[in-house]
């Protein structure tokens, strides 16, 4: 409930800035209602621990929107109420590092006098912005374990391919839906199939025709100056940044780009549809879009409910073995389930839950991760507790 009262407020916000932007109400409408409703939101919105995406994107949202009101009415609170907000957006979730970068635009697009004279301008602004991530970064990079820096950041290429292809696709295409008509364990087969190595030429090959073909479009459609499309470009480019070089994707990623996104497509929507002389049309495709976007979410939130149910009866079994454990003991548990269809159950974050749920007891809970039948054995005496795998719907006791 919480997620879903963010990303309806995200949404109405969004409206109301890209008013203050374009001045077209269309194109602010529909782009704000194919935000709302795009099946890329399904993760964000129906996994709790997602919640983050529409927090940081709340108060990355309010800060611009303060800022707009002080280039306006020249007054410094809301200045200060801007770089506040920014500072709450960092401490959501690192999509607020670009917050800087928007400060610069909006600074340099709002200034009135020369090229030099709006850089300028949009530099000072920026500044105690840009001090405000660089101090961010500092003391996460100084925080954060090194094994899980350098898990999750590099420097490869290939993964900026990746990420970018995988963006890409999930905008286009649910392929949540797709694995759910075709079997989801088709996932990993295709997951494998579409890795990206160097020394295979087609890959490179098909992946370089692809992007010309998307960059010619692009550069087509900046020429035709349609309304709110440089924007949605703009805001695609700021929110995918920060994910470029993670070394591992998931559609939570995607939300704050989802903002460039749907304005992008609402543009072009409009632009065709007017220049073919179809514009009663329009409302009809948009509220296909939405009716098709409601239907894929809709049927996704089955396997999520279903996730749910899970989590509940793993961590009620678990209970009933720690409440009969002798206190202080050590127990370990393998195998968990950690996705149904795509679904999150024990991603992450089971010794959290337990100990959340049953916060009395003194026992210790460790996740020893998946686990092959033979790999029990080399397990076997090098811990003092006891061993649970979890197979179909129950914990079954190893050793």
């Amino acid at each position: 409930l919480t997620t879903l009262f963010f990303h309806i407020i995200n949404a109405l916000i969004f409206y109301a800035l890209l008013l203050k932007f374009t001045s077209e109400s269309k194109i602010s409408l529909f782009a704000s209602l194919i935000f709302v409703s795009h099946f890329a939101q399904e993760e964000t919105v129906l996994w709790i621990s997602a919640l983050s995406s529409p927090l940081v994107t709340f108060f990355y949202l309010c800060s611009i929107w303060a800022l707009w009101e002080y280039l306006e009415n020249k007054k410094l609170r809301l200045y200060f109420l801007s770089f506040v907000l920014s500072s709450l957006a960092l401490l959501s979730k690192e999509d607020g590092i670009t917050i800087f970068l928007a400060v610069f635009l909006l600074t340099a697009l709002k200034s009135s006098g020369g090229i030099k004279s709006k850089i300028k301008r949009g530099i000072l602004l920026s500044s105690p912005f840009f001090g405000l991530t660089a101090l961010y970064s500092i003391i996460r990079y100084l925080t954060v374990p090194e094994a899980i820096m350098s898990k999750f950041l590099t420097l490869n290429p290939v993964v900026v391919i990746k990420n970018l292809c995988y963006f890409g696709i999930s905008f286009l295409f649910p392929v949540r839906l797709f694995f759910d008509l075709v079997g989801f364990k088709v996932h990993s087969y295709l997951n494998n199939i579409i890795q990206f190595r160097l020394n295979n030429s087609w890959i490179i090959l098909i992946v370089s025709v692809i992007s010309l073909v998307f960059l010619s479009l692009i550069i087509h459609f900046l020429r035709k100056r349609i309304p709110g499309f440089k924007l949605g470009l703009v805001l695609i480019l700021i929110g995918i940044l920060p994910y470029l070089l993670v070394n591992g994707n998931g559609q939570r990623f995607l939300y704050f780009s989802c903002l460039g996104f749907s304005l992008a497509l609402a543009s072009l929507l409009i632009f065709f549809l007017e220049r073919v002389n179809k514009p009663r049309f329009l409302n009809l495709l948009i509220t296909g879009i939405l009716i098709f976007n409601g239907l894929v979410l809709y049927e996704r939130a089955v396997w999520w409910r279903k996730a749910g149910k899970v989590c509940q009866e793993v961590i009620h079994q678990t209970g009933k073995i720690i409440i009969l454990s002798p206190q202080d003991s050590e127990i370990y548990f393998a195998n968990l389930p950690k996705r149904i269809n795509g679904a999150y159950t024990f991603h992450i974050g089971f010794e959290e839950a337990i100990s959340l749920f049953y916060p009395e007891s003194k026992t210790k809970v460790y996740d020893l991760g998946q686990l092959k039948d033979d790999e029990f054995e080399a397990w076997k005496g090098r811990y003092k507790g006891d061993i649970y795998i979890f197979k179909a719907k129950g914990f079954e006791k190893v050793f």
